[in-house]
């Protein structure tokens, strides 16, 4: 199974509603979470797509890390359109880097689905959410019960089916024009065209950051498990 992070080292400075902008945090980050899905989960290809072009010998080692726990690290960088980034919001650059992966990642060549996970978000209990997913193809959930937008933080999709229903969306995605500009509505509209072709989770991810804005998420047995007796109710459904 490979799992694609969607990352920027470096973001634009004048990007809306990002309080974490230094180099060093976001890396420290990222890296933590490299090391948790390298040394700690059963996924055995890792591809880190970035698109502020960036480089540094540190991915090299983490490259040769994985190796040692036989698996596979592929770090893939590019530089965003600046432009669209700024006016659009980083929404539209999560959508930028999915599309460069699809084309460009090596590893992905041997694969039919993958799993996309944004940002610093690392989830906690995704050995056992890949053990029980294995059969299935596409799976999308919604924010929440009371959130009818899909939840585009971590989710698993079939190659063909992303090419035929999400590739080239980013026109369509501006979080300044909210409700159906934003990238959980652009997505949930297009899934619910697609309603038979996907499932959610049967156990929803536990999720553990430090968001771009500052929100931090926290493991809690309570309150992951309330959630997973309302994703049983098929609450968290699209």
């Amino acid at each position: 199974m490979i799992i694609c992070l969607t990352w920027t080292i470096l973001p634009p400075k004048n990007i809306k509603n990002l309080k974490i902008i230094n180099e060093n945090v976001r890396l420290k980050d990222y890296l933590e979470n490299i090391l948790f899905l390298i040394t700690k989960t059963n996924i055995k290809k890792i591809v880190f797509c970035e698109n502020s072009n960036y480089n540094s010998d540190i991915l090299l080692f983490i490259e040769k890390l994985a190796q040692i726990y036989w698996k596979k690290f592929e770090y893939i960088t590019f530089l965003w359109n600046s432009k669209k980034v700024v006016t659009n919001w980083r929404w539209y650059w999560e959508q930028e880097i999915l599309n460069y992966f699809i084309d460009n990642s090596k590893l992905l060549d041997w694969e039919n689905d993958f799993y996309k996970l944004t940002w610093r978000y690392k989830v906690k209990n995704i050995n056992e959410i890949v053990s029980l997913e294995a059969n299935n193809k596409n799976i999308f959930v919604k924010m929440s019960p009371l959130d009818n937008r899909c939840s585009t933080a971590f989710f698993k999709s079939n190659i063909e089916f992303f090419k035929k229903n999400f590739y080239g969306i980013w026109e369509k995605i501006n979080d300044e024009l909210w409700e159906n500009n934003q990238i959980e509505w652009v997505y949930r509209n297009i899934l619910l065209l697609n309603k038979w072709e996907f499932s959610n989770f049967k156990k929803l991810p536990i999720f553990e950051a430090n968001t771009g804005s500052w929100y931090k998420l926290k493991e809690n047995f309570l309150k992951d498990s309330i959630k997973n007796i309302l994703n049983i109710l098929w609450l968290y459904k699209i």
